[in-house]
């Protein structure tokens, strides 16, 4: 997404807490005694397999196939499955030794809307054209890259006062798009709150991991 979701961890260890991991970290080595070799390698890896875990849960959520009818709801619907694919690669972790620690999650720039919910209006044209059923293939990813694409095609106002691109077959009208100045977008993404809401286990784990990496050490 334009600008990755981060997140940052805070520890607690007998009754005080830290508001940084490696502070944290630091403190249990102290108390066990032990050094903290290796010990940035499994933090790296129990963040590795959380926000992994995050990625695959939030693509299968927002994976169902696409339907005409579909959109707009409080899940996205896979069509060409980029969204998708770019939540699972989006998953970086990098850094060396406990304070350089950096991990981050994010996906296609067009995300970031449906994670804060927003607005989109037409900036290089006067109206955005939404696609309907008829412009779209059977995945619901566009027939033709643009309205102008389209052969015989003309606006008209509905009954109901829409804007459309109609396209003229014979003595009969194909609806293609609609016409709208802006469109809202719901958030409905989730990913911060699904972050939010597991990061305690992450941290437990993780910690977890790293006591016994210490207890290894000598």
């Amino acid at each position: 997404m334009s600008g990755e979701t981060e997140f940052n961890v805070h520890v607690e260890l007998k009754g005080q807490r830290y508001d940084s991991a490696a502070a944290g970290l630091r403190a249990l080595s102290g108390n066990l005694g032990r050094n903290m070799t290796g010990v940035d390698n499994i933090i790296k890896n129990e963040m590795r397999v959380f926000l992994h875990s995050v990625a695959r849960d939030i693509a299968h959520v927002h994976g169902g196939d696409w339907q005409a009818g579909s959109s707009g709801g409080s899940v996205l619907r896979r069509r060409s499955g980029r969204a998708v694919r770019s939540i699972l690669n989006s998953v970086d972790v990098r850094g060396h030794g406990i304070d350089n620690i950096r991990g981050s999650i994010g996906g296609a720039g067009y995300l970031a809307i449906h994670e804060t919910g927003g607005t989109i209006t037409a900036k290089k044209a006067q109206y955005l054209t939404i696609p309907l059923p008829a412009a779209l293939k059977s995945n619901g990813t566009p027939r033709r890259a643009r309205a102008r694409d389209w052969p015989n095609t003309f606006i008209l106002k509905s009954k109901k006062g829409n804007l459309l691109i109609v396209q003229k077959q014979g003595k009969s009208i194909l609806p293609l798009y609609l016409l709208r100045k802006s469109v809202k977008i719901p958030a409905r993404l989730g990913m911060r709150r699904r972050l939010q809401r597991d990061t305690k286990r992450f941290v437990d784990r993780a910690m977890a991991a790293a006591h016994k990496r210490m207890m290894q050490n000598v």
